[in-house]
């Protein structure tokens, strides 16, 4: 019911390229349509929206450059759904969505501010009862996940559009200690594995010897003698206490 909400939510495909994708909030605010191929399932990141001066401004990327990135199939189910809900709002003001235009508009199509993404953020996933959590964090998780998955560290940079390879390979440390972490700690494990199993099982008492019943199908038990002439012989006390007869 929570994720039914959720895709319902105008802004549930900006998350999704910010999680899935690991975008950063500017360049989700800046995409548009034009930089949209939902037939060849690739975005082209080329802006960013910033705050500067308290006004808003479109700025080039981390790098500078345009870096097409595959989408994955959950954001391409959300971008077409987006697509289909603007569509729908734009003829019911007598309008046609604009080929060109952002992907994500407030309801009067001008451009959000991102303040108000983290808010949405934030009241989405309190509803979801997930602990607060930060939208750049989805942007670390992903990278995380990538790292993990074993996509190389040139690849990720292309994915996430770091600047230098040095911050992808931050990633890929934090990723390897955890790891090693998890090695190392089935190490832990093991003395207490061979000490069991070398440990000889444990003797039985005398009462639990004298215990078991008799049973014809086994024969006789440590205390007891089966004579062909009737069901058991009890041993003379000589026995229980260790002295054999001669």
């Amino acid at each position: 019911m929570r994720s039914e909400q959720a895709r319902r939510d105008p802004l549930y495909a900006a998350f999704a390229l910010a999680i899935a994708m690991g975008l950063r909030r500017g360049e989700v605010l800046d995409l548009r349509w034009s930089d949209v191929d939902l037939n060849d399932r690739v975005i082209r990141i080329s802006n960013q929206v910033q705050r500067i001066g308290g006004e808003l401004y479109q700025d080039t990327t981390k790098t500078g450059k345009i870096r097409p990135v595959p989408l994955p199939l959950i954001c391409l189910a959300a971008l077409r759904r987006h697509r289909l809900r603007q569509r729908h709002e734009a003829a019911k003001r007598g309008t046609e969505l604009d080929a060109g235009g952002l992907v994500f508009t407030t309801r009067s199509g001008r451009p959000i501010e991102p303040r108000n993404l983290n808010r949405s953020f934030s009241r989405l996933t309190a509803s979801a009862g997930l602990r607060t959590i930060r939208l750049h964090d989805a942007r670390h998780g992903c990278a995380t996940l990538l790292t993990a998955a074993g996509v190389p560290p040139r690849v990720l940079m292309e994915i996430l559009g770091h600047s230098q390879i040095s911050m992808t390979t931050d990633v890929y440390t934090h990723v390897a200690q955890d790891t090693q972490r998890e090695a190392i700690s089935n190490m832990d494990r093991l003395p207490r594995r061979r000490i069991n199993r070398d440990r000889p099982p444990p003797l039985m008492s005398p009462v639990d010897v004298r215990s078991p019943e008799p049973s014809p199908a086994r024969g006789f038990f440590p205390d007891q003698i089966e004579s062909p002439l009737s069901d058991s012989n009890r041993r003379p006390s000589l026995y229980k206490s260790g002295a054999l007869a001669s």
